[in-house]
């Protein structure tokens, strides 16, 4: 309110008291503004004359975006944008205006609802936002597994030859080679269908090995976050009773179960190796998951 106090200062003795930094991109002080003038223009009335009030055009723009509303009694209110070429066009001035009819209307329709709970958009453009541009159905593989999928990206998709995970691998095919060695190396230790598996291992290119290895192995991986407790970690591997756990070296001095085969895919790495780099499974239902 203390602001009205000084609404008729004029803007050029405002900038020159402020002092902005001038820059010949914006204006110097704001760059858009509203104006309300809800006040009636007077009549001019003469004898014998008939005087009509005329618009004058500047074709300028003072600020990079105005928009000035007049109260008439007899249409309501009339609107005028005025916007700068080099920044807008016709098209985005149109659509901010229909916002604008479109927020005003809903005030008029339910004047006690919260101003931000009023809606902007146009139904046209709430079709178009909710409805078309969401209209991303594609088929979903249900009957596939993860490592199935996996393998059909790797020999599909050429671009996957010039990607790299982590830079520990030249692509993607790669990573498929090393999880397939993995999966023999686990079936050789009794790992297959309806058999439970512990990844412990740290966040790395070796967790996706294992974790694919495990899978088309055809067993089922039970997650062990190295971030858990001992205790925690100890009572799942228990719980679960999965016979092979998976981890690192400096993860395994940690956790040291019983009754479980234990494979440190850093330290044994030169026996994994030397597998065969192919393997293919089938997998007859999906594989079962367990957490």
């Amino acid at each position: 309110m203390g602001a009205y106090g000084h609404q008729d200062v004029p803007f050029e003795q405002l900038v020159e008291e402020l002092q902005p930094e001038r820059s010949p991109n914006h204006p110097p002080l704001v760059s858009g503004h509203v104006r309300l003038q809800n006040v009636s223009t007077p009549t001019l009335s003469l004898p014998g004359l008939t005087s009509t009030p005329l618009a004058v055009n500047t074709e300028t723009a003072k600020f990079d975006l105005s928009l000035y509303v007049e109260q008439d009694t007899e249409h309501g209110l009339r609107t005028t944008l005025e916007y700068s070429t080099d920044l807008f066009d016709a098209a985005t001035m149109r659509r901010m205006l229909g916002h604008w009819q479109t927020l005003l209307e809903s005030v008029a329709a339910d004047p006690e609802r919260s101003i931000s709970h009023l809606p902007l958009l146009t139904e046209p453009e709430r079709h178009q936002l909710l409805v078309e541009w969401n209209e991303t159905w594609t088929e979903d593989p249900r009957e596939s597994c993860v490592h199935r999928l996996f393998e059909a990206q790797v020999e599909t998709d050429s671009r996957c030859h010039r990607r790299c995970l982590w830079r520990a691998v030249a692509d993607l095919s790669e990573l498929n080679d090393r999880a397939n060695r993995v999966a023999h190396y686990l079936r050789e230790r009794g790992v297959g269908p309806e058999v439970l598996v512990g990844l412990y291992v740290e966040r790395s290119l070796l967790m996706m090995e294992g974790l694919l290895g495990i899978l088309k192995g055809r067993g089922a991986y039970v997650p062990l976050d190295p971030a858990y407790p001992k205790s925690r970690l100890t009572f799942m591997l228990g719980d679960s009773r999965a016979p092979v756990l998976i981890t690192q070296q400096h993860l395994a001095e940690r956790l040291v179960p019983q009754h479980v085969v234990v494979v440190c895919l850093d330290l044994e790495q030169a026996a994994i190796c030397r597998r065969a780099r192919q393997i293919r499974t089938a997998v007859s239902s999906p594989t079962t998951w367990r957490t």
